[in-house]
């Protein structure tokens, strides 16, 4: 027996893995590595993580091959966040020619008066906050709206 909960017996290359209550079937030729390193890789999650279902936990592990995922045998996911620079601020992504152009929308009333670190950025582009003329009460009160288009549409 290789573990308490766990025996292996083989027949004519049908191995079958055999708890308590469940058996399970699996045709490979080499079920007995497989299952040591499944073993291994079970008492390294077992430190880290309490396995409520060792015997699903095994057997997922032996048909999906999860010791060779990571060459480290870890549960750790890799961390996405460390490729994705810091999103810049809208006031970093404007050059001064459009801070100015926004300055005087403003004093225009082309645009809603609204603090430059706080202009909303949709689909990376800095837009404006532009009031809908003649609109009816159940419109909305603004527009969003790119800058760069609003200086092609209204060039001051």
């Amino acid at each position: 027996m290789i573990c308490p909960f766990l025996q292996c017996s083989r027949r004519q290359g049908l191995h079958r893995l055999r708890t308590m209550n469940n058996t399970y079937l699996i045709e490979r030729p080499n079920i007995v590595s497989d299952l040591r390193k499944a073993l291994v890789l079970y008492q390294q999650r077992q430190q880290k993580q309490q396995i409520h279902n060792p015997y699903s936990w095994l057997k997922k592990c032996l048909e999906q091959k999860w010791w060779q995922d990571k060459p480290a045998n870890t549960n750790a996911q890799p961390d996405a966040r460390q490729d994705v620079p810091e999103p810049l601020a809208a006031s970093e992504r404007l050059t001064l020619e459009q801070k100015a152009w926004y300055e005087k929308a403003v004093a225009s009333e082309i645009c809603l008066p609204s603090p430059i670190e706080e202009l909303p950025i949709k689909m990376g582009l800095v837009c404006a906050r532009v009031a809908i003329p003649n609109r009816k009460p159940y419109q909305l009160l603004f527009d969003i709206l790119p800058i760069e288009e609003l200086i092609a549409e209204y060039p001051l």
